[in-house]
């Protein structure tokens, strides 16, 4: 969206009076789209689901477990910094240090987040049957509901 605004940006001429008003609906224009997008953010929420995860949380004797696989894997990282810095034991774990043996520091008094936008990532497909027989609890945190990680 951002870089759909600056490419109009860029072809715009900055020395012509018409063009000046044109560039002055730019922030407009992105104010609108920025609205648009919370709005359909708060239209898709479940606050349900949301209040299931944090009684969850809330009831955990162990420790959050944060993962997940490129843009995913950097909000999954921030998550579990965040959830540090307010006195929560959490962590980040990199899908394929855990498939390779780091999943071991897990165990059933925790929770495992896996958060992927698709729902489809194969490294975190492949923690789940460990995750399961540890008798972890998981919560996937995906866009696409119909994946086989939110199933």
């Amino acid at each position: 969206m951002l870089n759909e605004l600056l490419e109009k940006r860029d072809s715009l001429s900055f020395y012509s009076d018409k063009n000046e008003s044109q560039q002055t609906g730019l922030v407009s224009e992105l104010l609108t789209r920025e609205r648009d997008g919370l709005d359909y953010f708060f239209d898709e929420l479940d606050p349900s689901q949301m209040e299931s995860i944090l009684q969850i949380i809330l009831k955990s004797q162990g420790s959050l477990f944060f993962t997940g696989i490129g843009k995913s894997g950097l909000v999954a990282k921030k998550i579990a910094q965040t959830m540090t810095s307010t006195g929560t034991r959490s962590l980040y774990i990199s899908p394929i240090d855990a498939l390779h043996g780091d999943i071991g520091i897990v165990t059933d008094q925790d929770i495992f987040f896996l958060l992927s936008k698709s729902g489809e990532t194969d490294e975190l497909l492949s923690l789940l049957p460990t995750l399961r027989n540890k008798g972890v609890k998981t919560v996937a945190v995906v866009s696409n509901l119909t994946s086989r990680l939110s199933q």
